[in-house]
């Protein structure tokens, strides 16, 4: 009885059969030992001659000699980790015991001309290795049925048929896999905010989008072992490609360099065909500047006019962002010696002193702190700037105009759907536009969201303002000034759980959220000034109680969350809302609920009003009352409702000592007051001077009609 065909021959006549050329290698190793291996053909009439029953290993022919077979070859644990991220799927996948699905195959016919594409870390060891045997280049990789030279078998984790992809995807991803690979090895412990704003911010400068970038983040968190804030690095990182997009300050190359090193930084800029920018520092004018004030011997006096120029010789721009009060100053372009980082950025006495020692370096003089600051606020002046008008602009000039708002309340925050939920939405949004574009115009309603803790209420005012314009810092317990000088940079401020505040702390939100002007004290400022307020109040609460006073809650629109709040949903169309919102204020749209909405906006309100204690036992009132027995041992009444033809009456005095209990000596202004809240949402009413006629006496107290009544709205 003949033997049957070896093992290694019968896994190559399998390659052979799917259209692949394969080529023997000797066992354990990787690379064939034929000369012109690639132009080998064979087949399986001739493939027993090569395959002989001898210990051997099997390599594939990558590139058009195996219909457009393409490896992705892992080289490092990182990559493995990775791969499955940002590779597209497919059914064939192969490894080995200590590295399984580390080769990920795909067919494609767009491959340029070359073998392979290797990309590389910091110590020049292959992360990632694209195998694709491109035009008349060569490439093959050893596969399952072979034996790894450390005597692992190669096995396939999935062998089925290779997914069809092409060139640019593939290098898309290993392109994610290898930079990803690099900064997960270092990623901080923590948080890591301030690493994704650096990457966030880089990627940004090589064209990556912002929804790309935050996906990109939050899986280098997840994979550094830092869940818990995966999603606010996502946002951290979108929040920082928007700055760089909008022309705003955020980190790039020298900060990337500063916290992973300066060759892993190198290794990331190659991966991604970054080319840096020149410094302005390196860049600047070696020629000796023109000082207007000079000394005997020309070296510049340290003047403002002298500072300036020596400031504008090294390339450095200021600019004054109007909106949060910051005069800002940078080289320009994108690219900072790694000594001077501490100078991007907020203006701040240890930038100024560094300022100073670079234009001392340069020039040899001191210009001393005072010329200095004066030379960058006369400079930045001159290049004022609003971020959040300037973000409006640009939403509303690339909005695509399908509309939103009406439907913002339902699609993006999960109300119930109902008109004054869509309207009260819709008007806050065009509101704040309005209030960036027209400081100090009337706008004194505030905004609840309410949900179970965890729906994400406060993120999504945050989301619609931006980190750098929103705050959820408590007003309470300050002075006026200090309040207002506190969130006079702020477009959206959220008060956040309503429901642990007392009555006097609601009536100082309502009091704040009033007010059009707040007092303000620019950057490197000497004096406090008026200024129209430019953002708008919010509010948060877990509890579906929180408005304290009885009678004045007009100011705040309820909407209740029913479901989680999907930030990310909200994140990826927040420009397209702005952008819509934007185009409305300009077209006139009022900000004012309109009338037809106040009876539903004050049942609303009521539902949400703490209820006074007293408002059930007062509810109801007892025609009489019984008293404590009397010496003889009878029980004595009192008299509560008396009734005429028509109406209802009752003493005030009596409502205190008999029904509510409260002593005669402890009767006060106080209670008066509270009863006549009650008594008046209950419908009783009082004359004129306060007094009704009972059994011919005229005394202090209340009357209703006798048919009944029906509470009337609060007014708007």
């Amino acid at each position: 009885m003949s033997a049957g065909p070896s093992p290694i021959l019968s896994i190559a006549q399998d390659y052979i059969a799917r259209q692949w050329g394969v080529v023997p290698i000797n066992h354990k190793q990787k690379a064939p030992k034929i000369k012109a291996w690639e132009k080998l053909n064979i087949t399986a009439d001739n493939a027993a001659r090569f395959f002989n029953g001898a210990d051997q290993n099997i390599g594939v022919q990558l590139g058009s000699k195996s219909k457009g077979l393409t490896d992705v070859d892992l080289d490092c644990v990182e990559a493995v980790r990775l791969a499955p991220y940002f590779l597209p799927p497919t059914d064939a996948v192969f490894g080995r015991a200590s590295k399984p699905s580390s080769h990920y195959l795909y067919v494609i016919d767009d491959a340029p001309e070359k073998g392979t594409e290797q990309l590389k870390d910091e110590n020049k060891k292959t992360i990632i290795e694209l195998r694709m045997g491109g035009g008349n280049a060569a490439a093959q990789t050893v596969f399952p049925g072979s034996t790894h030279p450390s005597g692992e078998t190669i096995e396939w984790v999935k062998n089925g048929a290779p997914a069809k992809s092409n060139y640019q995807t593939l290098k898309q991803a290993i392109t994610k896999i290898a930079i990803g690979a690099i900064l997960i090895r270092q990623w901080p412990k923590g948080s890591g905010h301030e690493a994704a704003q650096t990457v966030g911010g880089l990627l940004a400068r090589c064209g990556w989008g912002g929804e790309d970038i935050g996906d990109f983040v939050g899986i280098l968190t997840r994979e550094a072992g830092e869940l818990p804030t995966e999603h606010d690095n996502k946002r951290t990182a979108e929040d920082a490609a928007e700055a760089h997009t909008n022309g705003q300050h955020s980190f790039g190359f020298p900060k990337l360099t500063e916290d992973w090193g300066e060759k892993s930084a190198k290794a990331i800029a190659k991966i991604l065909g970054y080319k840096r920018e020149r410094s302005a520092h390196a860049t600047a004018s070696t020629s000796d500047p023109v000082w207007r004030e000079k000394r005997a011997n020309g070296m510049p006096l340290p003047t403002m006019h002298n500072a300036r120029v020596a400031i504008t010789a090294l390339g450095i721009e200021c600019r004054h962002d109007i909106f949060h009060h910051k005069i800002l100053f940078g080289f320009q372009g994108d690219e900072v010696r790694h000594e001077i980082q501490s100078l991007v950025g907020e203006v701040t006495d240890d930038g100024i002193i560094m300022l100073r020692l670079l234009m001392s370096d340069r020039f040899g003089v001191d210009f001393l702190k005072n010329p200095t600051i004066d030379a960058v606020m006369s400079l930045a002046n001159q290049h004022r700037f609003n971020p959040v008008l300037d973000m409006l602009a640009k939403a509303e000039a690339e909005w695509d105009g399908k509309p939103r708002l009406d439907r913002m309340a339902v699609d993006y925050f999960n109300t119930d759907d109902t008109l004054f939920n869509a309207t009260a939405l819709r008007i806050t949004m065009i509101a704040a536009v309005r209030r960036v574009r027209q400081p100090g115009c009337k706008f004194d309603e505030i905004t609840v969201t309410e949900s179970p803790e965890g729906f994400g209420k406060s993120g999504a005012w945050r989301v619609l303002a931006g980190d750098d314009n929103f705050s959820d810092q408590s007003i309470l317990g300050k002075n006026g000034r200090e309040v207002q000088e506190q969130l006079s940079s702020i477009w959206i401020h959220e008060n956040a759980e309503l429901a642990g505040l007392g009555k006097t702390e609601i009536e100082s939100v309502k009091a704040f959220a009033s007010r059009q002007e707040d007092i303000a004290r620019p950057a490197y400022g000497r004096f406090v000034y008026k200024q129209p307020r430019h953002s708008i109040e919010v509010g948060t609460t877990n509890d579906d109680e929180y408005l304290q006073s009885q009678t004045g809650n007009r100011r705040f629109w309820t909407l209740k969350i029913r479901r989680a709040i999907d930030l990310h949903k909200l994140r990826r169309d927040r420009l397209l809302l702005w952008g819509e919102a934007a185009k409305r204020e300009a077209l006139g749209e009022s900000i004012r609920l309109d009338e037809k909405l106040w009876a539903v906006a004050s049942i609303e309100q009521e539902n949400r009003r703490v209820k006074d204690g007293w408002e059930d036992i007062l509810a109801n009132l007892p025609a009489q009352v019984s008293l404590p027995f009397k010496a003889n041992g009878e029980r004595d009444t009192c008299q509560i409702v008396y009734l005429s033809a028509d109406q209802e009456k009752v003493r005030s005095a009596d409502i205190l000592t008999y029904v509510l209990n409260i002593p005669v000596e402890r009767h006060s202004s106080a209670y008066a007051m509270r009863v006549a809240r009650v008594m008046k949402r209950h419908g009783w009413q009082r004359t004129s001077s306060g007094k009704v006629s009972i059994n011919g006496e005229q005394v202090r107290g209340y009357f209703r009609p006798r048919d009944g009544f029906l509470p009337l709205p609060e007014t708007q």
